[in-house]
């Protein structure tokens, strides 16, 4: 799979206007892999289509980008050094509507859109990209998802987490693991493999074991909203969220999620790490430092 680099979007694209749309359409490229030219702060002009704001960016085989937006999914394309950018479906009466696209992840030859009306499989064929409704599980809205390596997607919904496999060229959907879990808000990378999830009420541990997804949970540590997850060292993440730092981390095989050992007053600002020494995180209410210990991270 090809992506297309910032600079070269850039520099197919005209000086013209500052769009809010558009601006945000150049934030989201930048965001992802597509950052890998230096791009210069420019008014770029229309690029044909009025998306809204970006949710996510994918790849798509043969060259191009999908993007999940308000509006719907588009294809960016590169056509005679400019860059096209259309809606999916558009004129074809074959294609689901998705509503509002929330995610998209790549998927063996395709890709998953995960949208407000549930979840879909796109595909390119002959330049043309169709859309179909991914399995029949009752997904509901969409709002995350996630690789899980051996296994295939974790699906976060507003029904829950389920899991999305290739069976047969075709993708099946169902729930995944045996554990209740509500409307899904967050999932990362977790120490020592596998995926945590967070739902409403704590966190989950995902992991794929012979063949077989597991789901585990992780502490019922209140972090609310998830704004950064740094790795603090071998098998510990620190996560900066609204309710505070919490540490991450692996032991004896097991993943726990719970608050930092010494709270840090005041809504936190910014972290930065220093190497060799913790993470240096400025709060309302002052300068402190996070330091890995047995126990998890203090501050000081």
């Amino acid at each position: 799979m090809q992506f297309m680099k910032t600079g070269a979007v850039l520099r197919s694209l005209k000086p013209a206007w500052c769009c809010p749309v558009l601006l945000g359409l150049v934030a989201a490229l930048q965001h992802t892999a597509f950052a890998q030219e230096t791009a210069h702060a420019i008014c770029v002009a229309a690029a044909g289509a009025d998306t809204g704001y970006v949710h996510a960016i994918g790849a798509v085989p043969g060259g191009g980008v999908l993007i999940g937006a308000r509006e719907g999914l588009f294809l960016a394309r590169e056509t005679a050094g400019k860059i096209a950018v259309g809606k999916v479906g558009a004129g074809s009466a074959g294609n689901a509507d998705t509503g509002r696209v929330l995610a998209i992840q790549t998927f063996a030859d395709r890709a998953l859109v995960g949208s407000e009306n549930g979840l879909f499989i796109a595909r390119e064929t002959n330049g043309t990209i169709a859309v179909a409704p991914a399995g029949n599980a009752d997904t509901g809205p969409v709002h995350v998802m996630r690789d899980l390596a051996s296994a295939g997607v974790l699906v976060g919904s507003e029904n829950g987490l389920f899991l999305a496999r290739e069976a047969e060229r075709k993708v099946a959907v169902a729930p995944a693991g045996d554990v209740r879990i509500g409307r899904v808000y967050h999932m990362m990378e977790a120490p020592g493999g596998g995926v945590l999830v967070a739902d409403a009420k704590g966190w989950f541990h995902a992991r794929a074991t012979g063949g077989k997804v597991t789901v585990d949970a992780a502490g019922e540590a209140d972090t609310g909203a998830v704004h950064a997850v740094h790795d603090f060292r071998p098998g510990t993440k620190l996560i900066h969220s609204s309710g505070g730092l919490f540490v991450a981390r692996e032991d004896d095989g097991k993943v726990t999620i719970r608050s930092g050992s010494a709270p840090v007053t005041g809504e936190i600002g910014a972290l930065h790490e220093l190497p060799g020494i913790g993470m240096l995180v400025h709060a309302e209410r002052g300068w402190f430092v996070a330091r890995p210990t047995g126990g998890g991270a203090f501050s000081s």
